[in-house]
Protein backbone atom coordinates (compact mmCIF):
# COMPACT_ATOMS: atom_id res chain seq x y z
CA UNK A 1 0.00 0.00 0.00
CA UNK A 2 0.78 3.38 -0.99
CA UNK A 3 0.18 6.51 1.52
CA UNK A 4 0.15 9.88 -0.13
CA UNK A 5 -1.07 12.59 2.27
CA UNK A 6 -2.49 16.17 1.15
CA UNK A 7 -3.06 19.17 2.90
CA UNK A 8 -6.51 20.83 2.14
CA UNK A 9 -6.25 24.06 0.09
CA UNK A 10 -8.86 26.58 0.55
CA UNK A 11 -11.09 27.66 -1.74
CA UNK A 12 -11.84 30.50 -1.19
CA UNK A 13 -15.64 30.37 -0.57
CA UNK A 14 -15.85 29.07 2.97
CA UNK A 15 -16.62 31.00 5.90
CA UNK A 16 -15.15 29.93 9.18
CA UNK A 17 -17.88 28.75 11.77
CA UNK A 18 -15.96 29.76 14.45
CA UNK A 19 -15.34 33.27 13.68
CA UNK A 20 -18.51 34.78 12.27
CA UNK A 21 -18.19 37.29 9.65
CA UNK A 22 -18.85 41.22 10.25
CA UNK A 23 -21.55 42.45 8.13
CA UNK A 24 -20.48 42.87 4.87
CA UNK A 25 -17.20 40.95 5.21
CA UNK A 26 -18.50 37.17 4.14
CA UNK A 27 -19.31 38.69 0.38
CA UNK A 28 -15.71 40.40 0.41
CA UNK A 29 -14.22 36.83 1.27
CA UNK A 30 -16.44 35.77 -1.26
CA UNK A 31 -15.84 38.44 -4.32
CA UNK A 32 -12.00 37.79 -3.08
CA UNK A 33 -12.10 34.17 -4.40
CA UNK A 34 -12.99 35.21 -7.98
CA UNK A 35 -10.73 37.03 -10.75
CA UNK A 36 -12.71 37.91 -13.35
CA UNK A 37 -15.57 37.46 -15.60
CA UNK A 38 -14.88 35.64 -19.25
CA UNK A 39 -17.28 34.53 -22.30
CA UNK A 40 -16.80 31.40 -22.36
CA UNK A 41 -19.55 30.64 -25.84
CA UNK A 42 -22.29 32.03 -27.93
CA UNK A 43 -21.93 34.06 -31.03
CA UNK A 44 -24.98 36.16 -29.78
CA UNK A 45 -27.00 35.93 -33.29
CA UNK A 46 -30.21 33.96 -32.51
CA UNK A 47 -32.66 36.37 -34.20
CA UNK A 48 -35.79 34.12 -33.88
CA UNK A 49 -34.71 32.74 -29.82
CA UNK A 50 -37.82 31.16 -28.52
CA UNK A 51 -37.35 28.14 -30.74
CA UNK A 52 -34.96 28.99 -33.47
CA UNK A 53 -32.74 25.77 -34.19
CA UNK A 54 -29.50 27.33 -35.37
CA UNK A 55 -26.73 24.49 -34.69
CA UNK A 56 -25.03 23.87 -38.09
CA UNK A 57 -22.39 20.77 -38.85
CA UNK A 58 -19.68 23.05 -38.73
CA UNK A 59 -20.14 23.88 -35.44
CA UNK A 60 -18.63 20.65 -34.49
CA UNK A 61 -15.07 21.10 -33.05
CA UNK A 62 -15.18 24.95 -33.49
CA UNK A 63 -14.44 27.44 -30.80
CA UNK A 64 -17.21 27.83 -28.62
CA UNK A 65 -17.45 31.51 -28.67
CA UNK A 66 -17.87 31.27 -32.77
CA UNK A 67 -20.68 29.00 -32.30
CA UNK A 68 -24.25 30.51 -32.41
CA UNK A 69 -26.05 28.65 -29.11
CA UNK A 70 -29.81 27.80 -29.61
CA UNK A 71 -32.13 28.98 -26.28
CA UNK A 72 -29.12 27.80 -23.74
CA UNK A 73 -30.86 27.42 -20.70
CA UNK A 74 -28.04 25.76 -18.48
CA UNK A 75 -24.56 25.41 -18.06
CA UNK A 76 -22.07 23.37 -15.50
CA UNK A 77 -19.02 21.42 -15.67
CA UNK A 78 -17.05 18.40 -14.11
CA UNK A 79 -13.86 18.21 -12.33
CA UNK A 80 -11.64 17.96 -15.36
CA UNK A 81 -12.88 21.12 -16.71
CA UNK A 82 -15.36 20.28 -19.25
CA UNK A 83 -18.50 22.74 -19.28
CA UNK A 84 -21.61 21.00 -21.11
CA UNK A 85 -24.79 23.08 -21.83
CA UNK A 86 -28.48 22.12 -22.28
CA UNK A 87 -29.03 23.79 -25.79
CA UNK A 88 -32.97 23.81 -25.58
CA UNK A 89 -33.89 24.66 -29.10
CA UNK A 90 -30.86 22.62 -30.82
CA UNK A 91 -32.31 19.70 -28.66
CA UNK A 92 -28.82 18.64 -27.77
CA UNK A 93 -26.17 18.80 -24.98
CA UNK A 94 -23.18 20.16 -25.81
CA UNK A 95 -19.97 20.41 -24.67
CA UNK A 96 -16.95 22.49 -24.35
CA UNK A 97 -13.46 21.40 -23.55
CA UNK A 98 -10.79 22.42 -21.83
CA UNK A 99 -9.14 24.03 -25.16
CA UNK A 100 -12.15 25.97 -25.64
CA UNK A 101 -14.07 23.70 -28.66
CA UNK A 102 -17.29 22.79 -28.52
CA UNK A 103 -18.64 19.66 -29.11
CA UNK A 104 -22.23 17.62 -29.47
CA UNK A 105 -22.28 15.29 -26.21
CA UNK A 106 -26.02 13.95 -26.53
CA UNK A 107 -28.98 14.23 -28.91
CA UNK A 108 -28.87 14.87 -32.89
CA UNK A 109 -30.12 18.18 -32.88
CA UNK A 110 -33.06 17.10 -34.29
CA UNK A 111 -36.23 16.48 -31.26
CA UNK A 112 -37.21 13.19 -30.82
CA UNK A 113 -38.04 10.65 -28.46
CA UNK A 114 -34.58 8.27 -28.32
CA UNK A 115 -34.95 4.61 -27.03
CA UNK A 116 -34.87 3.29 -23.17
CA UNK A 117 -32.39 1.16 -23.72
CA UNK A 118 -29.00 2.44 -23.17
CA UNK A 119 -27.22 3.76 -26.37
CA UNK A 120 -24.56 6.13 -27.13
CA UNK A 121 -26.01 9.77 -26.27
CA UNK A 122 -24.52 10.77 -29.82
CA UNK A 123 -26.84 8.29 -31.31
CA UNK A 124 -30.35 8.99 -28.94
CA UNK A 125 -32.24 12.12 -30.08
CA UNK A 126 -33.90 14.73 -27.40
CA UNK A 127 -36.52 17.33 -27.14
CA UNK A 128 -35.93 20.45 -25.79
CA UNK A 129 -33.75 19.74 -22.96
CA UNK A 130 -34.31 22.03 -20.27
CA UNK A 131 -31.89 21.20 -17.12
CA UNK A 132 -28.49 19.79 -16.26
CA UNK A 133 -26.65 18.27 -13.37
CA UNK A 134 -23.28 17.40 -13.83
CA UNK A 135 -21.56 14.67 -11.27
CA UNK A 136 -17.28 15.54 -10.69
CA UNK A 137 -16.72 12.30 -12.90
CA UNK A 138 -18.58 14.17 -16.08
CA UNK A 139 -21.42 11.84 -15.36
CA UNK A 140 -24.37 14.19 -16.98
CA UNK A 141 -28.23 13.81 -15.91
CA UNK A 142 -29.91 15.86 -18.48
CA UNK A 143 -33.51 16.69 -18.09
CA UNK A 144 -35.07 16.12 -20.98
CA UNK A 145 -38.44 17.99 -20.97
CA UNK A 146 -40.52 17.66 -24.29
CA UNK A 147 -40.05 13.37 -23.52
CA UNK A 148 -40.92 14.27 -19.47
CA UNK A 149 -37.47 11.58 -18.95
CA UNK A 150 -34.31 12.27 -16.68
CA UNK A 151 -31.75 11.09 -18.83
CA UNK A 152 -28.52 10.10 -17.90
CA UNK A 153 -25.09 9.91 -19.14
CA UNK A 154 -22.52 7.77 -17.78
CA UNK A 155 -18.70 8.61 -18.57
CA UNK A 156 -18.48 6.85 -21.02
CA UNK A 157 -21.00 8.32 -23.40
CA UNK A 158 -23.79 5.81 -22.74
CA UNK A 159 -26.84 6.95 -22.22
CA UNK A 160 -29.80 5.53 -20.09
CA UNK A 161 -33.22 6.71 -18.83
CA UNK A 162 -33.37 7.05 -14.91
CA UNK A 163 -36.75 8.98 -14.73
CA UNK A 164 -39.76 8.33 -17.37
CA UNK A 165 -43.05 10.35 -15.90
CA UNK A 166 -45.74 9.63 -17.76
CA UNK A 167 -48.26 11.82 -15.91
CA UNK A 168 -51.10 13.46 -17.49
CA UNK A 169 -50.64 16.59 -15.87
CA UNK A 170 -46.91 16.83 -16.30
CA UNK A 171 -45.58 20.24 -18.00
CA UNK A 172 -42.75 21.07 -20.12
CA UNK A 173 -41.91 24.10 -18.15
CA UNK A 174 -39.82 22.51 -16.02
CA UNK A 175 -35.96 22.52 -15.64
CA UNK A 176 -34.78 22.21 -12.21
CA UNK A 177 -32.91 19.07 -11.45
CA UNK A 178 -30.91 17.74 -8.56
CA UNK A 179 -29.65 14.19 -8.07
CA UNK A 180 -27.97 12.67 -4.71
CA UNK A 181 -24.79 11.34 -4.52
CA UNK A 182 -25.46 7.64 -4.78
CA UNK A 183 -27.35 8.43 -7.70
CA UNK A 184 -30.99 7.00 -5.55
CA UNK A 185 -33.01 10.05 -5.17
CA UNK A 186 -33.81 12.51 -8.21
CA UNK A 187 -35.70 15.90 -7.71
CA UNK A 188 -37.67 17.92 -10.15
CA UNK A 189 -39.60 20.10 -10.82
CA UNK A 190 -43.06 19.93 -13.25
CA UNK A 191 -44.52 23.19 -13.81
CA UNK A 192 -46.07 23.65 -10.31
CA UNK A 193 -44.92 20.98 -8.52
CA UNK A 194 -41.57 19.79 -7.25
CA UNK A 195 -41.17 15.86 -7.35
CA UNK A 196 -39.11 13.14 -5.94
CA UNK A 197 -37.65 9.94 -7.74
CA UNK A 198 -36.49 7.49 -5.50
CA UNK A 199 -35.26 3.95 -6.68
CA UNK A 200 -38.11 4.65 -9.33
CA UNK A 201 -41.16 5.23 -7.82
CA UNK A 202 -42.18 9.09 -8.48
CA UNK A 203 -43.65 10.83 -5.95
CA UNK A 204 -44.91 15.16 -4.86
CA UNK A 205 -42.59 16.91 -2.32
CA UNK A 206 -44.41 19.89 -2.66
CA UNK A 207 -47.06 22.13 -4.90
CA UNK A 208 -48.66 25.44 -5.59
CA UNK A 209 -45.74 26.99 -7.29
CA UNK A 210 -46.28 29.31 -9.68
CA UNK A 211 -43.58 28.75 -12.61
CA UNK A 212 -41.16 26.83 -10.87
CA UNK A 213 -37.56 27.41 -11.93
CA UNK A 214 -33.87 26.03 -10.46
CA UNK A 215 -33.32 24.20 -7.10
CA UNK A 216 -30.13 23.37 -5.51
CA UNK A 217 -29.44 21.70 -1.66
CA UNK A 218 -27.77 23.20 0.97
CA UNK A 219 -24.57 21.50 1.42
CA UNK A 220 -24.60 21.45 5.35
CA UNK A 221 -28.69 21.61 6.08
CA UNK A 222 -29.44 18.89 3.05
CA UNK A 223 -32.64 21.40 2.71
CA UNK A 224 -33.75 21.58 -0.41
CA UNK A 225 -34.48 25.21 -2.03
CA UNK A 226 -36.80 26.26 -4.83
CA UNK A 227 -36.93 29.10 -7.37
CA UNK A 228 -40.23 30.74 -8.09
CA UNK A 229 -40.12 32.82 -11.50
CA UNK A 230 -44.07 33.49 -11.55
CA UNK A 231 -43.62 35.15 -14.68
CA UNK A 232 -47.08 36.21 -14.34
CA UNK A 233 -47.44 37.36 -11.08
CA UNK A 234 -44.41 38.94 -10.07
CA UNK A 235 -45.02 39.51 -6.77
CA UNK A 236 -44.70 35.43 -6.09
CA UNK A 237 -41.42 35.61 -7.41
CA UNK A 238 -39.23 34.07 -4.39
CA UNK A 239 -36.82 31.59 -2.90
CA UNK A 240 -38.51 29.19 -1.21
CA UNK A 241 -36.81 26.60 1.58
CA UNK A 242 -38.79 23.18 2.01
CA UNK A 243 -38.94 22.03 5.23
CA UNK A 244 -39.21 18.48 6.54
CA UNK A 245 -42.75 18.76 7.64
CA UNK A 246 -43.61 19.64 4.48
CA UNK A 247 -44.17 23.26 4.76
CA UNK A 248 -41.83 25.94 3.01
CA UNK A 249 -39.90 29.22 3.99
CA UNK A 250 -39.62 32.22 2.10
CA UNK A 251 -35.84 33.00 2.34
CA UNK A 252 -35.83 35.23 -0.53
CA UNK A 253 -38.13 37.66 -2.51
CA UNK A 254 -40.54 40.52 -0.80
CA UNK A 255 -44.13 39.26 -2.10
CA UNK A 256 -44.28 42.87 -3.78
CA UNK A 257 -42.86 44.93 -7.15
CA UNK A 258 -39.95 47.23 -5.25
CA UNK A 259 -37.66 47.30 -2.93
CA UNK A 260 -35.09 46.42 -0.83
CA UNK A 261 -31.34 45.73 -2.97
CA UNK A 262 -27.84 45.53 -2.54
CA UNK A 263 -26.85 45.29 1.27
CA UNK A 264 -30.81 44.46 2.53
CA UNK A 265 -32.22 41.50 3.51
CA UNK A 266 -32.93 38.94 1.03
CA UNK A 267 -36.48 38.71 2.42
CA UNK A 268 -36.59 42.26 1.69
CA UNK A 269 -35.92 42.79 -1.75
CA UNK A 270 -37.83 42.50 -4.97
CA UNK A 271 -36.47 39.62 -7.33
CA UNK A 272 -38.21 40.30 -10.73
CA UNK A 273 -38.48 36.51 -11.63
CA UNK A 274 -35.96 34.88 -9.85
CA UNK A 275 -34.64 31.42 -11.66
CA UNK A 276 -31.20 30.46 -11.42
CA UNK A 277 -29.30 29.06 -7.50
CA UNK A 278 -26.29 27.82 -6.63
CA UNK A 279 -24.92 27.11 -3.26
CA UNK A 280 -21.15 28.14 -2.24
CA UNK A 281 -19.63 25.12 0.17
CA UNK A 282 -20.27 27.96 3.30
CA UNK A 283 -24.02 27.65 2.57
CA UNK A 284 -24.07 31.35 1.41
CA UNK A 285 -25.74 31.00 -2.66
CA UNK A 286 -26.15 32.54 -6.20
CA UNK A 287 -29.29 33.98 -7.66
CA UNK A 288 -29.78 34.92 -10.72
CA UNK A 289 -33.13 37.06 -12.04
CA UNK A 290 -34.61 36.64 -15.61
CA UNK A 291 -36.55 39.61 -15.87
CA UNK A 292 -34.50 41.62 -13.67
CA UNK A 293 -31.13 40.45 -15.39
CA UNK A 294 -29.10 40.12 -12.19
CA UNK A 295 -26.96 37.74 -10.39
CA UNK A 296 -27.20 38.13 -6.69
CA UNK A 297 -25.71 36.41 -3.78
CA UNK A 298 -27.06 35.74 -0.50
CA UNK A 299 -24.64 35.27 2.36
CA UNK A 300 -25.39 33.96 5.73
CA UNK A 301 -26.56 36.11 7.26
CA UNK A 302 -29.57 36.51 4.37
CA UNK A 303 -28.09 39.17 3.42
CA UNK A 304 -28.39 39.78 -0.85
CA UNK A 305 -25.42 41.44 -2.44
CA UNK A 306 -25.14 42.49 -6.30
CA UNK A 307 -22.78 40.69 -7.66
CA UNK A 308 -23.62 41.05 -11.82
CA UNK A 309 -25.54 43.93 -12.85
CA UNK A 310 -27.26 43.05 -16.02
CA UNK A 311 -31.07 43.80 -17.47
CA UNK A 312 -33.97 41.69 -18.10
CA UNK A 313 -33.80 42.33 -22.28
CA UNK A 314 -31.40 42.99 -25.02
CA UNK A 315 -27.91 41.33 -26.17
CA UNK A 316 -25.98 42.46 -23.37
CA UNK A 317 -22.42 40.45 -23.39
CA UNK A 318 -19.71 43.27 -21.51
CA UNK A 319 -17.83 43.89 -18.75
CA UNK A 320 -15.06 40.62 -19.98
CA UNK A 321 -11.71 41.04 -17.59
CA UNK A 322 -13.70 42.76 -15.07
CA UNK A 323 -13.32 41.17 -11.14
CA UNK A 324 -16.89 41.01 -9.83
CA UNK A 325 -18.60 42.90 -8.18
CA UNK A 326 -19.48 44.51 -11.57
CA UNK A 327 -21.99 47.10 -10.85
CA UNK A 328 -21.83 50.41 -12.87
CA UNK A 329 -23.17 49.05 -16.03
CA UNK A 330 -25.28 45.79 -17.74
CA UNK A 331 -22.83 43.41 -18.55
CA UNK A 332 -25.54 40.39 -19.07
CA UNK A 333 -29.20 40.02 -19.88
CA UNK A 334 -31.66 37.44 -19.23
CA UNK A 335 -29.83 35.27 -17.18
CA UNK A 336 -31.35 31.42 -17.31
CA UNK A 337 -28.98 30.19 -14.87
CA UNK A 338 -26.37 30.19 -12.48
CA UNK A 339 -24.01 27.03 -11.02
CA UNK A 340 -20.76 26.68 -9.56
CA UNK A 341 -18.52 24.26 -10.83
CA UNK A 342 -16.51 21.51 -8.70
CA UNK A 343 -13.36 24.29 -9.03
CA UNK A 344 -15.05 27.29 -7.78
CA UNK A 345 -16.10 29.10 -11.23
CA UNK A 346 -19.42 30.35 -11.23
CA UNK A 347 -21.21 29.90 -14.76
CA UNK A 348 -24.77 31.62 -16.21
CA UNK A 349 -26.90 30.80 -19.26
CA UNK A 350 -27.69 33.99 -20.12
CA UNK A 351 -30.20 35.32 -23.01
CA UNK A 352 -32.36 34.00 -25.43
CA UNK A 353 -29.89 35.03 -27.92
CA UNK A 354 -27.43 32.56 -26.09
CA UNK A 355 -24.30 33.69 -24.53
CA UNK A 356 -22.22 31.39 -21.62
CA UNK A 357 -20.55 33.59 -18.99
CA UNK A 358 -17.87 32.45 -16.77
CA UNK A 359 -16.68 33.77 -13.51
CA UNK A 360 -13.37 32.58 -13.43
CA UNK A 361 -12.23 31.39 -9.43
CA UNK A 362 -9.31 32.79 -8.42
CA UNK A 363 -6.30 30.24 -8.43
CA UNK A 364 -4.70 29.89 -4.56
CA UNK A 365 -1.20 29.65 -5.38
CA UNK A 366 0.80 26.59 -4.30
CA UNK A 367 3.81 26.05 -2.56
CA UNK A 368 6.20 23.29 -4.21
CA UNK A 369 4.72 20.36 -3.94
CA UNK A 370 6.72 18.34 -0.82
CA UNK A 371 8.32 15.50 -2.14
CA UNK A 372 6.19 12.82 -0.70
CA UNK A 373 3.21 14.37 -2.44
CA UNK A 374 4.17 12.83 -5.56
CA UNK A 375 5.25 9.02 -5.29
CA UNK A 376 7.05 6.60 -7.83
CA UNK A 377 5.79 2.99 -8.11
CA UNK A 378 7.49 -0.35 -9.82
CA UNK A 379 5.74 -1.15 -13.36
CA UNK A 380 4.52 -4.35 -12.11
CA UNK A 381 1.00 -5.19 -10.44
CA UNK A 382 -1.59 -3.00 -9.73
CA UNK A 383 -1.39 0.03 -7.51
CA UNK A 384 -3.39 1.15 -4.32
CA UNK A 385 -3.29 4.88 -2.92
CA UNK A 386 -4.54 6.16 0.14
CA UNK A 387 -3.97 10.18 1.56
CA UNK A 388 -5.87 12.09 4.12
CA UNK A 389 -9.00 13.86 2.76
CA UNK A 390 -11.35 16.20 3.42
CA UNK A 391 -14.68 14.46 3.31
CA UNK A 392 -17.23 15.35 0.61
CA UNK A 393 -14.70 17.38 -1.60
CA UNK A 394 -13.40 16.16 -5.09
CA UNK A 395 -9.82 15.02 -5.64
CA UNK A 396 -8.26 13.80 -9.26
CA UNK A 397 -5.27 10.73 -9.09
CA UNK A 398 -2.76 11.99 -11.86
CA UNK A 399 -0.27 9.62 -13.02
CA UNK A 400 2.97 10.35 -15.18
CA UNK A 401 5.64 8.06 -16.99
CA UNK A 402 7.53 11.33 -17.28
CA UNK A 403 7.01 13.46 -14.52
CA UNK A 404 9.47 16.30 -15.29
CA UNK A 405 7.62 17.03 -18.77
CA UNK A 406 5.11 17.92 -16.19
CA UNK A 407 2.72 15.64 -18.41
CA UNK A 408 -0.24 14.28 -16.24
CA UNK A 409 -2.95 12.38 -17.31
CA UNK A 410 -5.91 12.53 -14.86
CA UNK A 411 -6.66 8.36 -13.95
CA UNK A 412 -9.67 8.83 -11.75
CA UNK A 413 -11.54 11.52 -10.09
CA UNK A 414 -13.00 10.81 -6.36
CA UNK A 415 -15.19 12.43 -3.78
CA UNK A 416 -14.21 10.64 -0.45
CA UNK A 417 -16.94 10.65 2.28
CA UNK A 418 -14.82 10.08 4.78
CA UNK A 419 -11.67 11.43 6.07
CA UNK A 420 -9.60 8.92 3.73
CA UNK A 421 -9.71 8.73 0.40
CA UNK A 422 -8.17 6.04 -1.81
CA UNK A 423 -8.02 4.51 -5.58
CA UNK A 424 -6.90 1.37 -7.05
CA UNK A 425 -6.17 0.24 -10.65
CA UNK A 426 -3.78 -1.35 -12.79
CA UNK A 427 -0.20 -0.57 -13.93
CA UNK A 428 1.24 0.74 -17.10
CA UNK A 429 3.44 -2.55 -18.54
CA UNK A 430 5.43 -0.32 -20.71
CA UNK A 431 6.46 2.00 -18.34
CA UNK A 432 9.47 0.92 -16.02
CA UNK A 433 8.22 3.82 -13.29
CA UNK A 434 4.77 5.57 -12.76
CA UNK A 435 4.70 8.75 -10.63
CA UNK A 436 1.09 9.68 -9.03
CA UNK A 437 -0.03 12.52 -7.61
CA UNK A 438 -3.13 13.60 -5.96
CA UNK A 439 -4.46 17.11 -7.35
CA UNK A 440 -5.68 19.49 -4.70
CA UNK A 441 -9.17 19.12 -3.13
CA UNK A 442 -11.62 20.71 -5.20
Amino acid sequence: MICVRWLAVCCGLAVSPAAPAAPGEEFAGVVAGFSQLEWLAGAGLNEEPLDNNDWLPEFEGAAAVEVELSNPHFAAADALGRVFIADKASHSILRIDPDGRIFTHAGLHVAGTGQLPAAPATTQALDSPNGLFVKPDGTVFIYDTGNHRIRRVAPDGTMTTVVNDASRTYSAVGRGLWVSPDEKTVIYTDGTVVKQSRNGVITTLATGFEELGNIDVHPRTGRLYVTDRASTDTTKSAVWRLEVDGTRTRVAGNGGVSGGGDGWPATETFLDQVRGIAFTPSGGYFLCTHKGGDVWYVDLDGIIHLFLQGRGSGNRNDGNGQSPPVTGFDVLSEPRSVSLAPNGDVLIATNDTGYIRRVRHAEVPRQPAPEWLTVAVPRQGSHHLRWTATSGSVYLVERSVNPGQNDWAVVAITKPESGVGEWSGPAVPAAENLFYRIAPPR
